[in-house]
């Protein structure tokens, strides 16, 4: 079966065809674009590695014009940077190909890429994101031979990829850290499989410290990942019930722990250079484990899973009776995705923030895949296949929609209007004819489709060649020459960020003048960016719910955090519409006592007095 895992028909070759021509559509919309900050974040570690060798991130941020609710200077004295480190050690191995190239091409007298943010260099993270999501649907294909639903397994595929999250990070907004987190997750996912079915490999400590490490490299893109533990854990729990020795489980957990630890430990020297402690988590401000948000985050129409993504809820039936009927898969598998929703559900801002529905939860699409998979071969109907297809369009409406701009994914909309958005693009022939502006954004088709092609190449001839080495490399992979390999793989990486970090406080006296007024300024994360991003966010989602005066005191909490014009009108917009007309305009004064000049602000003002009256 292992051998025939990748093997795949002629109807689901044509499949797998227009998945990608799919894929490099969209790829072509967001092709050489730079998110802000997100993208920043994680664009600026490699860059910073390889030009400045350190990890001094002020010139880069400064370059790449950083908003300035993301900056701070931490309490080392270097700039911050809250993201984790692993998507951007994902991405290194494409950035260091890019590099070569750029001083190959230098012995010429060209310069493809230049500073390090541009020409060649623009493609680092739209390949990695297609080489690592096309490497993970070739590894959840196999999973779904290894879980007996090969039949289903390339519908399953389609469905996931286009109905959740996965496609619009993979190929729209493929800077930030999803994509690379559910590969981490789906890689883990394949390693626990592969060395749970070998007759040998489970009895070995050294077994599961590899395992621990494979776990490690989902931990390292986002710290959430670590709840998967739950799942070998599981395992152990199965094992123990079977009569194996508890000292024996116990020793094995403690080497799993040992292998994770190993693979986080670049991450936790990087926090202790950067921010002067083991750990440091900016996160922990949005978490709120008293105020779950369960049902919001389920069926509410801001971002709401069942509403953005309602395929889902076909995966989580095929969950609960993988738990009734394979209890050892199923029950690990729906613990792993209800903890997943546990802290989704946690957060102070549960709608994720400008989200394609709830992005925290690509992680799980490994998870939700095998699901869909187990629910479409239990449920023996046409069917079922039938109504997942159709809630795949859904998605795959709203995808359109986002891209083509009419919907913000800054905005909450109730379910009524977001359903007229999407029954315009269908019905209404103005709705059609505004697709133009959809085939206007394509701006680099043919480097897409060559990004594409060359990826999807590059990924099959690696997946040949392995399928060709003996089967014993499992054995070689989970021995002790494995754990050993893995141990001085994370000293090596810890080494070396270490040996950064060590440059980085070196060169803080060439950007000195940057890092003061930076620590004069916004100097604290939490405060600046998760605090205000909640209040505004928060406040328009008031404001949808009718419930304007409260809307207008979180708007008014932003602007004492950070005050700019727009957020400041927007207070004033929301004041006049809940009747308070004088409070509206004593917040137009501060903002004109604040802005003089600013035109934009003048130009509302003057058409508010004929609308208001004043």
């Amino acid at each position: 079966m292992a051998e025939n895992a990748f093997r795949i028909t002629r109807r689901e070759g044509l499949y797998a065809t227009l998945l990608l021509l799919i894929i490099g559509g969209f790829l072509a919309t967001s092709l050489k674009t730079q998110l802000n900050p997100d993208g920043i974040l994680y664009a600026a570690y490699p860059r910073s590695a390889f030009f400045d060798r350190d990890i001094l991130l002020v010139n880069e941020f400064n370059d790449m014009q950083l908003l300035p609710l993301s900056r701070h200077v931490s309490a080392t004295g270097l700039e911050g940077n809250p993201v984790a480190i692993g998507t951007s050690l994902l991405m290194t191995p494409f950035y260091a190909l890019a590099f070569l190239a750029d001083h190959v091409a230098g012995l010429a007298g060209l310069r493809p890429g230049g500073d390090g943010y541009r020409g060649v260099y623009a493609y680092v993270f739209p390949v990695g994101s297609l080489f690592y999501g096309f490497l993970t649907a070739l590894m959840l294909f196999s999973l779904a031979s290894r879980y007996g639903g090969r039949e289903h397994a390339v519908v399953s595929l389609l469905h996931v990829v286009l109905g959740t999250p996965f496609f619009f990070y993979l190929a729209i907004h493929y800077h930030v850290s999803h994509l690379c987190s559910a590969f981490g997750v789906t890689l883990f996912l394949y390693a626990f499989e592969m060395m749970s079915r070998d007759p040998d490999l489970p009895a070995r400590r050294s077994s599961f410290f590899v395992l621990g490490a494979f776990s490690g490299i989902a931990i390292l893109t986002r710290t959430q990942d670590g709840l998967f533990w739950v799942i070998p854990f599981c395992f152990l729990l199965f094992q123990l019930q079977s009569g194996l020795r508890f000292r024996r489980i116990v020793a094995q957990g403690l080497c799993f722990l040992a292998g994770a630890a190993t693979a986080v430990s670049p991450q936790l020297v990087l926090w202790k250079v950067m921010h002067g402690r083991w750990i440091h988590a900016p996160e922990a401000a949005n978490i709120d484990v008293y105020n779950l948000h369960l049902p919001q985050i389920l069926t509410s129409s801001y971002h709401g899973l069942f509403v953005w993504t309602p395929v889902v809820m076909i995966s989580l039936a095929g969950l609960i009776l993988m738990a009734r009927h394979d209890p050892r898969r199923g029950i690990a598998l729906l613990l792993a995705v209800m903890l997943q929703l546990a802290v989704s559900a946690s957060m102070r801002m549960w709608w994720q923030g400008a989200s394609f529905g709830l992005r925290l939860l690509v992680n799980c699409t490994p998870i939700f895949f095998l699901g869909l998979t187990y629910a479409y071969a239990r449920i023996r109907m046409a069917w079922i296949r039938w109504l997942g297809g159709l809630l795949v369009v859904w998605t795959i409406l709203l995808g359109l929609n986002v891209v083509a701009g009419r919907i913000d994914l800054n905005r909450f909309y109730p379910l009524a209007e977001l359903c007229r958005i999407q029954a315009r693009l269908l019905v209404d022939p103005a709705g059609w004819q505004r697709m133009k502006e959809f085939a206007g954004l394509i701006r680099y088709p043919g480097g897409a489709a060559m990004v594409t092609a060359g990826v999807v190449l590059v990924v099959t001839i690696l997946v040949r060649y392995g399928r060709r080495l003996p089967g014993a490399w499992r054995q070689r992979v989970f021995s002790t020459r494995g754990a050993t390999g893995a141990l001085a793989t994370g000293i090596a990486l810890s080494g070396l960020i270490g040996l950064l970090g060590v440059a980085a406080h070196d060169h803080k006296r060439l950007w000195q003048e940057d890092l003061k007024r930076i620590e004069n300024g916004l100097n604290s994360y939490e405060r600046f960016y998760i605090d205000y991003s909640y209040f505004i966010m928060n406040g328009e989602y008031l404001v949808a719910t009718g419930r304007l005066s409260e809307a207008a005191d979180e708007f008014s909490r932003a602007n004492a955090v950070f005050a700019m014009p727009a957020s400041f009108w927007r207070q004033a917009e929301i004041l006049a519409a809940a009747g308070r007309q004088a409070e509206a305009w004593a917040v137009i004064d501060q903002a004109l006592e604040r802005w003089p000049d600013n035109q934009q602000l003048r130009r509302r003002v003057m058409g508010a007095r004929e609308q208001w009256g004043k």
